[in-house]
């Protein structure tokens, strides 16, 4: 029988064994087929992570420093008691106006700190930046007619302890700038 027969019958052909072509392909695709692995020391199965304590930055996995999950905690209950003695001591009735101000402001600080938690610099620099107007806040103290002084007190309390803190080596490290920012 022909060769061309029997292929038509279902032969297979004996070819010269084919090289397969290799494609390359950039960190984007590899990204985008599921195959990229982030340039880290450790692994960290998928299904186990706790993501309290551990998140991607530059494409690394780095973990929270010790501390920041409370400050940050800490912050967004202060902003709320905040909140609260605000709406407490108010004796006339609020315009609409300063309502929506007040929302407005107290949705920036728990964006602040949510940032901040999540380790982005320029959130990082806004609590640094708190924390000296909270320590400059210590002075009204000797002021008699200091509204919620122990609001004050433990705002500035804490604005000393992350003037110290947050320019510690590794907090200072997990708030690197990116190259986005």
């Amino acid at each position: 029988m022909e060769a061309w027969r029997q292929w038509l019958l279902g032969r297979r052909k004996h070819l010269v064994q084919q090289k397969h072509k290799r494609i390359h392909l950039t960190p984007t695709d590899l990204l985008m087929e599921g195959d990229f692995t982030p340039n880290t020391s450790r692994r960290v199965d998928e299904r186990y992570r706790d993501f309290s304590t551990t998140i991607r930055v530059q494409s690394q996995l780095m973990a929270r420093p010790l501390g920041l999950t409370l400050t940050a905690l800490l912050m967004a209950i202060l902003n709320t008691i905040g909140w609260i003695l605000i709406l407490a001591h108010r004796k006339s009735p609020m315009r609409t106006s300063f309502l929506v101000l007040l929302i407005a402001l107290f949705g920036i600080g728990y964006c602040i700190v949510w940032f901040y938690w999540m380790g982005r610099n320029w959130a990082g620099i806004a609590v640094l930046l708190t924390s000296i107007l909270s320590v400059l806040d210590l002075i009204s103290l000797a002021s008699p007619r200091t509204k919620n002084p122990m609001m004050v007190g433990v705002w500035g309390i804490l604005g000393v302890f992350f003037l110290y803190w947050l320019n510690t080596q590794p907090v200072r490290g997990f708030f690197k700038p990116s190259k986005g920012q």
